[in-house]
């Protein structure tokens, strides 16, 4: 009898592994890289490019477990945990539905300032809530 060892990063799924990635919000709606230590100490750098909600999946082929067969290998399936603010304050609320207005009207001056602090957000963290919005 063979036992399967608990991973502090991956379960298993048959011959797949399974990895559970928490992003932020923004990571979510905008990508990024993930950085992945595999099993045998390689680092995948998978791209996440298109927009991902809590549970979606995005499947890596072939860097799973060996098959048992000997053909090859099963994959590694990434769940994405997408992690939520617990509160926002009343300017970080403008900023998020700033970001979002209909394209194709024109902005408000509030909405472009908004707008310009929530990619300044985005690119710096949570610095960049309060860099160019007086909201």
């Amino acid at each position: 009898v063979v036992e399967t060892e608990r991973h502090r990063s991956f379960t298993r799924s048959g011959d797949d592994l399974v990895y559970v990635a928490k992003l932020s919000v923004v990571d979510a709606l905008c990508g990024t890289t993930l950085k992945i230590q595999t099993l045998d100490r390689r680092v995948l750098a998978i791209p996440v490019v298109e927009c991902v909600d809590a549970n979606s999946q995005k499947i890596v082929g072939g860097e799973g477990m060996p098959r048992a067969s000997g053909d090859g290998r099963g994959d590694l399936i990434i769940i994405f945990e997408v992690i939520m603010p617990s509160k926002l304050t009343p300017a970080q609320k403008s900023l998020v539905r700033a970001g979002f207005f209909y394209p194709g009207k024109q902005p408000s001056p509030e909405q472009h300032a908004a707008s310009a602090a929530f990619l300044n957000a985005a690119n710096h963290g949570s610095k960049g809530w309060t860099i160019g919005f007086a909201g």
